[in-house]
């Protein structure tokens, strides 16, 4: 618990705007995990500085996340990576077809 109120204090305090979009704050075994209003993808934060990457995953956002059409569909965002975000891509709706198998 003191983790994510650290967690929650640094974003606050370094990343208001951010801060104010956060619907949900949560601790995972990687660390804390924000929900934003609007994306129900969980963004995974870095435990040693949670506000690393926010700046590059609003501009991201802005410019290219907010306008796909599969947006809902994103598995999540991680930050924790030094100037890099990964997103998890939406899943394939249907599994692939299997061929048929030789005789």
């Amino acid at each position: 618990m003191v983790q994510l109120i650290r967690a929650a204090t640094s974003l606050r305090n370094k990343q208001k705007e951010f801060y104010d979009r956060i619907s949900e704050l949560r601790w995972s075994d990687r660390g804390p995990v924000a929900y934003l209003e609007g994306l129900e993808a969980p963004i995974y934060l870095s435990r040693l500085d949670p506000t690393k990457n926010i700046p590059n995953f609003q501009m991201l956002f802005l410019n290219e996340l907010s306008k796909r059409p599969d947006l809902a569909q994103l598995r999540y965002v991680d930050l924790r990576w030094d100037d890099e975000i990964a997103v998890g891509e939406p899943l394939a709706a249907q599994p692939p077809k299997s061929l048929p198998q030789p005789h």
